[in-house]
């Protein structure tokens, strides 16, 4: 498995080959591909990732920044109706505060 972190716009990138299916920021494993993508997806938002099936015996991931998240991987103001009022770990569930006042999950 190669993963594709791609910098500035896609001008540059930095490739690192592995061999097995472990997250890139918190080593969880998580075995199979498949698992592996929704790991990502759900818990490290702040980047977006792309799978490209390797026709070199790689298969590949791309890896960017979610330009529709801060720094801190919530929704730009600009973005989104939802504020977070959480800010725990990435593995919990982070809940939204609405127009409303009512707590809602976040639409990710």
């Amino acid at each position: 498995l190669m993963y594709n972190f791609l910098y500035n716009g896609n001008s540059m990138q930095q490739t690192e080959c592995r061999r097995n299916r472990v997250c890139p920021w918190c080593n969880l494993d998580c075995r199979v591909l498949y698992s592996l993508l929704e790991h990502i997806t759900q818990c490290h938002p702040k980047f977006k990732v792309t799978f490209v099936p390797g026709l070199n015996g790689f298969d590949e991931i791309d890896v960017e920044i979610n330009e529709l998240l801060n720094l801190c991987g919530e929704p730009r103001p600009d973005e989104g109706s939802c504020v977070p009022i959480f800010s725990g770990p990435n593995t919990r569930v982070p809940f939204c505060l609405e127009m409303k006042g009512s707590l809602t999950r976040c639409k990710r």
